[in-house]
């Protein structure tokens, strides 16, 4: 019985609903990506994870780039209620089309380069890897576009539904890769063709909400509130995936194989505070916007105490689990235990204020978040850049460390001065 009442408590709200939706397709991707790691790294070798690891992070700068922050402005837009859905549904649609639009140029442009200029990466094989990366690319950056949708409507089944497609897909696929003793440029084959195939999913979904028109005007809008939002998150998809691209010409095949492994535990500690921040940024754009202050610092008092608990937990149950594995399975690994929890500490000290990351671009303070997320950008580039020079594998993660810390002072100290709230008691 007091199971039953419990979850019938947590189901009756549609934040803990959305919440529980979340959560399920977190933990999709979190197994996947474990799945992933740990295959590779037996079925190829330590150096095949590196490569695979640079190419997927060059794969997220990209996508990033080319989408204009046309995203933001949809959620931005979805959310605000003063809306009819036909307006809703126009916004949606034209930014669908330019994302589409530009993202095949650029992607374009950037396999030419590629094709002409392969010395300018670190490795052929990160080239040869690439190369079929970039196919994906349009697709992955529309289907952020209904991704951003779903989030403006407040219909986060919908957007964990196309996250467990997305990952579920790359499982059932790497499963069959490996079982066929098929080579790692397959593995990357997998995640174009179930980007296509997730396209086709939303596309079907959403048909009727896709709406055959243009509006200059309307357009324009877009535009600029995606540019101005657009510089902010290309730092912040840099600052999150630069670190893997700068080790490649760093570090050795095997160093950065290692790095890449214990990195994707590492940021693991993110994904209960990436649930939040995914929850809560329209909830915060419209509070914002009905200048509901006090409910928007109620709801985000309760907001810190809960993932204050769950981070800790998180971050405690990582540590003996990552132990536990290079222990058990992972001689390869020996010694980076030590490597880890020094990269996990900086990471665990942001991971308490990173789920309010989307908090001054839904309030409108995107000058404020640009510079935000340009000084980290720069600090951590440095970091990396002179701890992986002079210390190797040990520097990355001490910078790794050490940007997490930073991270956490900044977005603390910047929220109270430009909104007036606190996001850490």
């Amino acid at each position: 019985m007091k199971v039953k009442h419990l979850l019938s408590k947590l189901t009756q709200s549609k934040f803990s609903r959305d919440t529980l939706w979340l959560i399920g397709a977190q933990a999709t991707v979190l197994m996947v990506g474990f799945v992933l790691n740990m295959g590779i790294e037996k079925h190829y070798g330590i150096a095949e994870l590196g490569y695979f690891s640079q190419s997927v992070s060059f794969y997220m700068i990209c996508s990033s780039l080319f989408a204009l922050g046309l995203n933001n402005t949809v959620i931005k837009k979805i959310a605000d209620q003063r809306l009819s859905q036909e307006q809703k549904h126009l916004i949606f649609s034209q930014n669908l089309f330019l994302t589409l639009a530009i993202s095949s140029v650029l992607s374009v442009s950037v396999f030419l380069m590629l094709q002409f200029f392969p010395t300018l990466f670190s490795s052929h094989e990160l080239v040869h890897l690439l190369r079929i990366h970039i196919i994906g690319i349009p697709f992955f950056s529309v289907n952020k576009q209904f991704a951003a949708y779903y989030t403006g409507e407040r219909q986060q089944h919908l957007f964990a539904i196309q996250r467990f497609i997305r990952w579920f897909g790359i499982g059932v696929l790497f499963f069959a890769i490996v079982f066929f003793n098929f080579s790692l440029v397959y593995v990357i084959y997998a995640f174009v063709l179930i980007e296509i195939l997730l396209f086709v999913f939303n596309v079907y979904q959403n048909f009727r909400s896709i709406v055959f028109r243009l509006d200059r005007e309307e357009i324009k809008s877009s535009l600029q509130f995606g540019i101005k939002s657009y510089i902010a998150e290309i730092v912040a998809v840099f600052n999150s995936n630069l670190d893997l691209i700068i080790l490649g010409y760093l570090l050795s095949s095997v160093e950065i194989g290692i790095y890449s492994f214990l990195i994707f535990f590492v940021k693991a500690l993110y994904i209960f505070p990436g649930i939040i921040m995914q929850n809560i940024s329209p909830l915060i754009s419209t509070l914002w916007q009905n200048k509901q202050i006090e409910e928007l610092q109620r709801k985000i008092k309760s907001v810190v105490k809960v993932n204050l608990i769950i981070s800790l937990i998180q971050f405690i149950g990582m540590i003996v689990f990552y132990y536990s594995i290079v222990h058990l399975f992972k001689t390869s690994m020996d010694g980076s235990a030590f490597y880890f929890v020094i990269a996990g500490f900086g990471t665990f000290i942001f991971s308490l204020v990173s789920w309010s990351g989307s908090m001054l671009v839904m309030s409108g303070k995107l000058r404020a978040n640009f510079y935000r997320t340009l000084m980290i950008l720069i600090v951590s580039t440095v970091n990396i850049l002179v701890f992986g020079y002079y210390f190797e594998l040990v520097g990355a993660c001490i910078a790794v460390c050490i940007n997490g810390i930073l991270n956490f002072l900044i977005m603390r100290i910047l929220i109270k001065k430009e909104m007036g709230i606190n996001v850490f008691v």
